[in-house]
């Protein structure tokens, strides 16, 4: 077994923050992008009562507020839609495809 050379105490505060940024860089940052690219383009196409749930590996998730509404943008829209997503986003985050689900709006 071979020992690695002690290395100098960290701060737990350090080792979180890294961390944490880390986090952030890779989960919390992309979807807040797609968020605001969702917002130009619901803006653009005059779309309400949609929002992001979530987004994960290029596959963005989109809660709706109404059952028609929903079955409208999944049914005959989705592909509308993912076009202009990914030229609002450019190459920053890939979308591979576009999930609606019924979501609830207060």
């Amino acid at each position: 077994m071979r020992r690695r050379p002690p290395s100098d105490p960290q701060a737990l505060s350090e080792i979180l923050d890294t961390f944490l940024s880390q986090q952030e860089s890779e989960h919390v940052a992309p979807k807040r992008r797609v968020e605001r690219a969702w917002a130009a383009v619901c803006e653009h196409l005059d779309i309400r009562g949609t929002r992001i749930a979530g987004y994960r590996a290029g596959e963005v998730q989109i809660e709706v507020a109404s059952p028609p509404l929903c079955a409208e943008l999944s049914q005959f829209r989705r592909q509308e839609l993912e076009r202009a997503l990914a030229a609002k986003l450019g190459s920053t985050n890939p979308i591979k495809s576009l999930r609606f689900r019924l979501g609830v709006f207060e």
